[in-house]
């Protein structure tokens, strides 16, 4: 018994030293945690570590709500099909009532879950002539919110024929943080549309995201609002004024589409902002975006393009031609626009009108809340449009290919872009970061081609310094440097208004008189113009007249003087050029002048002219140039070699 003792001793020592050393340990810590600064960093490298371990938003975070009828949706459901993934999408399609036996048997599942709508009747819808179904689909934002998904971070709405292109929705809420506050959505394109309903909301069917914050509160405050705005017409417009009252403005995304037009939608299409294509809508009243397609089929294709290459989609980029004098706009996985004259990039940025108003045609509701350009009735003095005909990945690149899908009985000559049949692009994949949602529009080349009736364009990124500019400044505003050799030989007028002086519109009734001629003024749109007859007017007051296999003959030989000149080294007149290989055409940097294939300063005298005609061309004479207020194509070009002669 009496040896235990020492040893209890000893363990309750050992104890008592067990205790107290952490506690010297724990002690020491926090002294040193609260005095010396250095452990802050080490909390806050903590944090760092928590926000590099964040998750980006994606599909799985989004829920839909999407407003249908029964009557509607058996037409309108494969609309939704084209984006809808029953794999990676939550979400309901929000029924006025329940969907008859038969239509239930049809039922693919593919579809989003079918979800009936409550009751509506006991609320107020006083505008006379709408329709009381907008009280109902305004509550589909509450109805989906009680539904209570888990880890959501925004809700999307739309109709049953809004389109929506996922991966790009996901870009473009990805950049907002989706614990604030946030109502995001796009105008009317209708300038009527937004003066007669709001310039302050998102409009329903080019669809909105409403961040998960703010939809629970909007949920718990909804129904009150709807009392309060029963003499608006629709549902938008009720969820943007409850918003208003929370204090909450609706930010816009240019990539969200209401499409307030009805007709050919090939302007807004081909003329897309620099934003990603978030969704397209009323399917149902513009004409198929592909000729020859059934609309379904059309939008389709357009979303196989979408497919391959999501973020470039509809993204615009243009490039000059120099040796033909062409502008080319592309519209990647839709469309091309090449113009037989040079461009200036902000004249080919605006909205070719192409389509009709949603509502009549009084001269006020074809206002538009962007940039317009002329859209000729006559489709041989248009651009020519190339549409895409497929796209592939190669590799790591990818190209898409482009045809003419509705040919027109226009006469043209070998200048003219309408002897091409066939555009190849070549690409890479676009991925848009999310500090670079809104991109740089990027730059692109003409590479050599095999073949006369083949185009092969490559787009890239933009140098840093780079400016996408034609190569020759012949536009309606001439940006020409007099010389004193300019001046000595041109008595009668300001050489600086150069040929554009004499630019006129033929009469072309055979007499001597110019009826309804009109001076070309200077600004003037030229994209209408493409080649067509030339009248050249010489100092003895005669007219010739140039016919389409004129001009061929003179840029023939345009192109032989410039073929010999390039060849000749040294030469003080032109610009010393060779022909840059397919290695520096691909890459851009290794040579400063890509798209040039043809000198600066062609010099080259028409030999075709008649030798009855007693026109004496040398290269001190300068005839002015007149010509039909018609197709001006590389004419300009002509216009140009002319002056140097």
């Amino acid at each position: 018994m009496r040896s235990s003792r020492p040893s209890k001793i000893l363990i309750s020592s050992r104890l008592k030293t067990l205790l107290f050393v952490p506690s010297i340990v724990f002690l020491i810590l926090y002294l040193s945690s609260s005095s010396f600064p250095g452990h802050s960093n080490t909390r806050i490298s903590l944090h760092d570590d928590q926000e590099s371990t964040y998750v980006p938003t994606s599909l799985d975070h989004i829920v839909f709500g999407i407003a249908s009828t029964v009557n509607a949706w058996p037409k309108r459901k494969e609309y939704v099909n084209m984006w809808w993934n029953p794999d990676t999408m939550r979400g309901c399609v929000f029924m006025d009532a329940p969907l008859d036996h038969d239509t239930l048997l049809d039922y693919d599942f593919v579809f989003p879950p079918i979800c009936i709508s409550n009751d509506t009747s006991e609320f107020h819808y006083t505008w006379n002539g709408g329709l009381r179904s907008a009280i109902r689909v305004a509550r589909v934002v509450s109805e989906i919110v009680a539904l209570n998904h888990s880890n959501v971070r925004w809700f999307v709405f739309g109709d049953d024929d809004t389109l929506f292109f996922p991966e790009n929705l996901v870009k473009t809420l990805s950049k907002y943080d989706h614990n604030l506050w946030y109502y995001i959505g796009s105008n009317s394109e209708s300038y009527v549309q937004n003066r007669h309903f709001s310039f302050s909301m998102a409009y329903g069917g080019a669809g909105f995201a409403i961040s998960y914050p703010l939809a629970k509160v909007l949920a718990k405050v909804l129904d009150s609002c709807l009392e309060r705005y029963a003499h608006l017409y629709g549902s938008d417009g009720r969820i943007s004024s409850c918003l208003a009252e929370l204090g909450v403005a609706v930010t816009i995304e240019p990539g969200f589409h209401q499409m307030d037009v009805t007709g050919n939608a090939f302007g807004l299409l081909m003329t897309h902002p620099m934003k990603p294509l978030v969704s397209l809508h009323h399917p149902e009243r513009i004409d198929p975006i592909f000729p020859h397609m059934a609309q379904t089929n059309a939008l389709h294709h357009l979303y196989e393009a979408a497919k391959v290459d999501p973020h470039r989609i509809l993204q615009q980029t243009v490039c000059y031609d120099r040796w033909y004098s062409w502008t080319i706009s592309i519209s990647w996985g839709y469309a091309i626009e090449v113009f037989g004259v040079h461009v200036l990039l902000p004249d080919v940025l605006r909205v070719p009108v192409t389509f009709q108003p949603w509502q009549g045609t009084h001269t006020f509701k074809t206002f538009f809340n962007f940039d317009m350009r002329q859209h000729h009735l006559d489709p041989c003095r248009r651009a020519v449009v190339f549409h895409l005909d497929r796209v592939y990945s190669q590799g790591e690149g990818i190209t898409s290919v482009y045809r003419i899908m509705e040919r027109h009985n226009c006469t043209f000559g070998m200048t003219s872009p309408r002897r091409i049949q066939e555009i190849k692009v070549y690409s890479q994949k676009l991925n848009l970061d999310l500090k670079q949602v809104t991109p740089r529009r990027q730059c692109c080349d003409i590479l050599p081609s095999s073949s006369e009736k083949l185009m092969e364009i490559n787009i890239r990124a933009c140098h840093e310094e780079e400016l996408p500019v034609p190569p020759v400044a012949i536009v309606a505003e001439e940006h020409v440097q007099m010389t004193d050799e300019d001046a000595e030989n041109d008595d009668e007028s300001d050489f600086k208004r150069g040929l554009m002086d004499n630019v006129v519109e033929d009469d072309n009734d055979g007499d001597d008189e110019d009826d309804d001629v009109e001076d070309m003024d200077i600004g003037d749109d030229l994209t209408v113009y493409d080649n067509d007859e030339l009248l050249f007017g010489f100092e003895q007051g005669q007219d010739v007249r140039l016919s389409t296999e004129d001009l061929d003959a003179f840029f023939e030989n345009v192109n032989d003087v410039a073929e010999t000149a390039t060849e000749t080294e040294g030469s003080g007149d032109i610009l010393k050029t060779t022909p840059p290989t397919s290695t520096q055409m691909a890459d851009p940097s290794t040579y400063m002048d890509t798209t040039s294939r043809i000198p600066s300063l062609p010099i080259a005298i028409p030999t075709f002219l008649s030798s009855g005609s007693d026109l004496n061309l040398t290269q001190t004479s300068q005839p002015p140039i007149k010509r039909r207020k018609a197709d001006l194509g590389s004419g300009v070009q002509a216009k140009e070699q002319a002056r140097l002669v």
